[in-house]
């Protein structure tokens, strides 16, 4: 009967620390359950945006204005073109000007032996003597003219073309050929048939702009 009893107790004994323990474990798992929980949360919660103290609030820039800051960004960052040197002229020939260049005013011409205008300047050198480019330039015709004989044309820069007529024919610079001032590109002749009648001399016109100039107001040596 003692050792009945004494099971039973036993028995009830381990019922309770079992019953106790798992309680205890359950409670401590909650625990842990419940802060993971928490944890977990802070961890995922959305960040709520707030304002900094050294943040402003930005402006809203019109299309415009964003146009304008990329062309002064541009303008920045674009390299300063290097000025061309003043552009020169030198005398084709050197030699008495015998007929002056005239616009709208009427002159005797020799020639013909009555008034006219003319649009170029008449300059007397001997026959053959060379005659020099009045600048940098490039040859844009080279041809022959009965009444005004050979003539070749440069161009040079800012508009401006240098035209050299009744030439001769022993020297002639070619058509595309890039020429320098003081380079030779003819000689004074006696071709043009207008001419013929007047001492050998270089028929000279300016044009600037394709408006015709006095070639004589150019020269700057």
């Amino acid at each position: 009967m003692k050792k009945r009893n004494f099971i039973l107790i036993l028995l009830t004994l381990c019922g309770i620390i079992t019953a106790f323990t798992v309680v205890v474990t359950n409670t401590i798992s909650t625990r842990n359950m419940r802060d993971l929980a928490i944890n977990s949360s802070m961890l995922i919660a959305p960040e709520i945006d707030k304002p900094r103290a050294s943040e402003e609030p930005s402006e809203t820039k019109t299309p415009q204005d964003q146009i304008q800051e990329k062309v002064v960004a541009n303008e920045a960052a674009a390299p300063t073109p290097t000025p061309l040197p003043e552009l020169k002229f030198i005398p084709p020939v050197r030699g008495e000007i015998i007929t002056p260049y005239s616009n709208e005013v009427l002159v005797f011409s020799k020639v013909f032996g009555d008034y006219r205008i003319h649009m170029g300047a008449d300059i007397i050198a001997d026959n053959n003597t060379p005659v020099f480019a009045m600048a940098d330039g490039i040859v844009i015709n080279n041809y022959f003219d009965y009444e005004e004989g050979i003539i070749i044309e440069i161009e040079h820069r800012d508009g401006y073309v240098s035209i050299y007529k009744n030439l001769g024919n022993a020297v002639m610079a070619p058509v595309g050929k890039m020429v320098k001032a003081g380079e030779t590109i003819s000689s004074i002749g006696d071709t043009g048939v207008f001419e013929s009648n007047m001492p050998y001399h270089l028929h000279l016109e300016m044009k600037k702009d394709n408006e015709y100039i006095d070639p004589i107001s150019v020269i700057n040596e």
